[in-house]
């Protein structure tokens, strides 16, 4: 995996080799944070294969994840051992982060990622890690009001997210901003001018370079 620091390092973007990779190692930290089952549990990746099964009917997560995102409070419980054992592949990243100091976001892409996935992951980062963004993201969503009923609707009935008010917003703003021509492609019906004024957002705040590789 390669490993790319934005932000004033407070953003580690990881590139893996694909989508398999990168599920084998942040599967379990990114279900931890917005699963609405193992959200705050301890879990195996089996328990949690058992229950995808159980509600899809096939365990294809890495056919449906195209790119991870993962505040650095979620990896808490992974630091602390009580994800006990780690993987090997959760080991080699939490062996990278684990001394970090201060709030960082982990985003995780496979190597033929679109720029769409890496502008939808990057929202969620700045979303998490800037206040002025996410308390101007939530006051836009709030003025909209009946307006994105279609797009709440969607996120918790055909994508699981939680229906925590925190988290839709975080998710309807990364999907209107970056990546609204999925949701057209889906029949999520968001008017022009809502994006233009998500996009426009998204543009004053979100804004990275590339700063600097490492290899793992």
């Amino acid at each position: 995996m390669e490993i790319s620091l934005y932000r004033k390092n407070s953003i580690v973007l990881v590139e893996f080799e694909d989508r398999d990779s990168m599920c084998k190692t942040l599967l379990r930290p990114q279900e931890f944070w917005e699963s609405p089952v193992f959200k705050n549990k301890i879990f195996t990746l089996g328990q949690y294969r058992k229950n995808y099964i159980k509600e899809h009917g096939i365990f294809n997560y890495s056919e449906e994840v195209a790119g991870c995102n993962v505040p650095s409070i979620a990896f808490k419980p992974f630091i602390e051992g009580l994800f006990d054992p780690l993987t090997p592949e959760e080991e080699e990243l939490i062996n990278y982060i684990k001394h970090k100091k201060g709030k960082f976001c982990v985003i995780g892409i496979p190597s033929d990622y679109e720029d769409t996935t890496l502008d939808h992951e990057m929202c969620h980062a700045y979303f998490y890690l800037d206040y002025q963004y996410r308390r101007d993201v939530i006051q836009l969503i709030v003025s909209l009001k009946d307006k994105l009923d279609g797009i709440k609707e969607w996120l918790v009935k055909e994508k699981s997210y939680s229906d925590n008010i925190i988290l839709l917003c975080d998710e309807i703003n990364s999907f209107i901003a970056a990546d609204h021509l999925f949701l057209k492609s889906k029949k999520v019906k968001i008017p022009r001018k809502i994006i233009t004024e998500f996009i426009k957002l998204k543009m004053q705040y979100v804004k990275y370079k590339w700063h600097s590789v490492t290899s793992l």
